[in-house]
């Protein structure tokens, strides 16, 4: 799924702060009852997207950023995942 943020908490202190931007977000076990613009507070760390250093490999980074995607996160235990 990808997620347009508009908050993120942040640093030790966990101080929300407005953000924008779009990631794409994977989720270890299925979600249920999501529907399309539901909110959702969840806990994941992002990184920048980035490629294998294989000569003609597929690159991701340039495919992601493609589709206005900014981060990318995983989610391993989906009760980290609430509906507001």
């Amino acid at each position: 799924m990808w997620v347009a943020l508009s908050q993120c908490a942040k640093g030790p202190t966990l101080t929300w702060q407005k953000v924008s931007g779009k990631i794409r977000v994977r989720v270890a076990s299925p979600l249920q009852d999501l529907r399309q613009g539901d909110w959702l507070r969840f806990k994941t760390s992002l990184r920048l997207p980035k490629d294998f250093q294989n000569p003609g490999a597929f690159e991701s980074s340039l495919y992601f950023r493609s589709q206005g995607i900014d981060a990318l996160g995983f989610i391993s235990d989906p009760r980290w995942v609430t509906r507001l």
